[in-house]
């Protein structure tokens, strides 16, 4: 089952990088950042690592899609945990950095977060991926980059 859901991930970014280049997205003026979804995605990330950083699961809710919530048992929960910790450090918080959109539809928003970690080994980014629906379809984790790559 585990390594269907790796699979699984494999394709969704796969599908999502090839349904959008990166000049497909633009990035939101701060004037026209909608807060709710920005609170929103920083609310899951938020509540998703802090409920791991404690030793428990992040239980979904409404705000997050059904597949999402399906591709996230709690075991593949602690593995991504594990791999955050050893790879960025102890999660504390996130810092908003900027949210950009798919420019064709408006199919989705990528919100973009500073990951804050003590100690820190190496500076994380956070992206949450919220639908038109007004929820989390998706979110991954890697080293930070300054400039927004695809």
């Amino acid at each position: 089952m585990l390594k269907f859901q790796n699979v699984f991930f494999i394709i969704a970014f796969i599908f999502i990088v090839n349904l959008a280049s990166s000049q497909d997205f633009v990035k939101l003026p701060e004037d026209q950042v909608k807060q709710v979804q920005t609170e929103l995605a920083k609310n899951f990330a938020h509540n998703f690592f802090a409920a791991l950083k404690e030793g428990k699961t992040y239980e979904c809710q409404n705000e997050v899609t059904e597949l999402l919530c399906e591709s996230l048992p709690p075991e593949k929960q602690n593995q991504l945990y594990q791999y955050f910790s050893e790879q960025f450090g102890i999660y504390q918080s996130l810092e908003y950095v900027e949210t950009w959109k798919y420019s064709k539809e408006e199919i989705m928003i990528i919100v973009r977060f500073k990951g804050i970690c003590d100690p820190v080994k190496e500076i994380s980014e956070i992206r949450v991926v919220v639908d038109k629906d007004n929820k989390i379809a998706g979110f991954w984790m890697r080293p930070w980059i300054t400039e927004m790559k695809f």
